[in-house]
């Protein structure tokens, strides 16, 4: 009985925190229900990385060139910092499989490559919200 109300007030704080969410944020970067109940799973167990799949890639709309980095990695404000790396990586911010773009500077904490020069700072905007 007393699990069963804890797992009612749990779920009862995530459905409220989501309404809040989604008042607070804009369209373009919001989370559904499922997204934001994986992430507080995510933040209470204390996970650094998701878990990848193993097996063969389903066929379908997924984007073999680009890296995904979990919503609450990417954009946690902390440990992220560029290193140099002796092997070119694909940009995971601006590369596409029509005009690939490589780099040799990586996130320590997305564990991607980014693009950071003079002209170009993929590195700011992939961490951007």
């Amino acid at each position: 009985m007393v699990a069963s109300n804890f797992f009612y007030f749990l779920d009862l704080c995530v459905v409220n925190a989501f309404i809040l969410y989604k008042k607070r944020t804009d369209s373009k970067a919001q989370l559904n229900l499922k997204q934001l109940r994986i992430s507080v799973a995510i933040g209470l167990v204390g996970a650094d990385v998701a878990t990848s799949k193993k097996g063969r890639p389903s066929s379908g709309s997924l984007n073999h060139f680009k890296q995904t980095v979990p919503y609450e990695i990417r954009y946690d404000s902390c440990s992220h910092m560029p290193i140099h790396i002796e092997k070119c990586r694909r940009c995971a911010f601006c590369s596409t499989k029509a005009e690939p773009h490589k780099s040799r500077w990586l996130c320590t904490r997305c564990d991607v490559a980014l693009c950071l020069t003079d002209k170009k700072n993929c590195f700011l905007e992939y961490h951007k919200k």
